[in-house]
């Protein structure tokens, strides 16, 4: 069990929460966070929030592999066995063929989610990020916070757009 559970840093104003996974009182600590930032919001500032719609299902397996292939190798082959190829899924008599994103009973889908955004949450400029799985909350000066929404659109696009072939080739 880790010690500390969030992490506030403060650079220049701007607030950046990192959340622990699997951690107890994680969650709450952000909200806390959120909580204080709003009480002294100004008037030139807004705070979002945003959701990914289908997220987990959503995401490139390519992305998702390549990810796990950066930042966690070990679990590089586990991964590759799972998601390298199309899933079938089976529902009665009928086949439904999975090519994107983690599967609805994989114990790592948030994990695997998560780690695929990170890199997208630490490029944001907005004063205040805050993340749990595919709930994002923005707070800041309204023109960063709008910036950060494009960058958000323009990147969650090539995390999710269908890969060419529906299927990835490399190989462990």
């Amino acid at each position: 069990m880790r010690s500390i559970s969030v992490y506030h840093l403060r650079l220049y104003r701007r607030i950046i929460v990192i959340i622990i996974v699997a951690t107890p009182g994680g969650c709450e600590a952000a909200v806390h966070a959120i909580r204080r930032y709003m009480a002294t919001m100004s008037d030139d500032t807004v705070l979002v929030k945003l959701d990914f719609s289908n997220a987990f299902n959503s995401l490139r397996r390519d992305r998702l592999l390549k990810t796990v292939a950066d930042r966690m190798p070990s679990l590089y082959r586990f991964c590759w066995l799972s998601y390298a190829n199309t899933t079938s899924l089976q529902f009665r008599e009928s086949t439904v063929w999975a090519a994107e994103g983690a599967q609805q009973v994989d114990p790592l889908g948030a994990l695997l989610f998560c780690m695929t955004i990170q890199p997208l949450l630490q490029s944001l400029s907005s004063e205040l990020v805050a993340a749990y799985m595919d709930d994002v909350t923005l707070a800041g000066n309204k023109s960063t916070v709008a910036d950060d929404i494009n960058t958000i659109s323009y990147l969650v696009y090539r995390l999710t757009a269908a890969s060419p072939s529906g299927r990835t080739t490399n190989r462990p």
